[in-house]
Parts: C-alpha cells; structure tokens; sequence
C-alpha cells in the first residue's frame, strides 16, 4: 500500500515562525509494520482451523470458551489450546 501524502504546518511563536513538513507517508508506513510485528487476536465459533500469521496470535473459541496461542505459522496445527 502506498500511501503519499505530505502537507505543511507554519506555528508562529512571537517573531520567530516555525514551518513543520508532515510525512503522513513515512508516518503511516511505521504504523503499518509496527502493526504487522503485534500478534493478533481472533475469535470463531469453532477450534481455530486457518494457520497462524505469526508465533503468539491468539485465537478464542467463543462457543467452547476455549483459547489458542499459535506456536508456529506452518499449518493449522500450530495452535496450542491453552485451557
């Protein structure tokens, strides 16, 4: 995803202006990996069946009240329940 997007910002303290340059791009491409590094948790109405994105996603069974913690991202074997 590419996001550009670059606006200006001019703060006047006394006599002394300040010109500011946002780079919403640079700013939202750090959010987007700082987001991909979370472990993410999902729910489902059944035992976890899809594989894990990455070790320490969390998946809860919300008609069992079962949780999952994902060990591995090779298959769908790699949740382990934790209760």
């Amino acid at each position: 995803m590419a996001l550009v997007a670059k606006s200006s910002l001019t703060i006047t303290a006394g006599r002394d202006p300040k010109k500011y340059i946002l780079d919403v791009d640079a700013d939202l491409t750090a959010l987007f990996i700082a987001m991909r590094a979370m472990p993410s948790v999902t729910k489902g109405l059944v035992a976890p069946t899809s594989t894990p994105r990455q070790v320490g996603d969390i998946y809860v069974d919300t008609v069992l009240a079962k949780a999952y913690i994902s060990s591995g991202i090779a298959s769908s074997a790699d949740w382990r329940i934790l209760n």
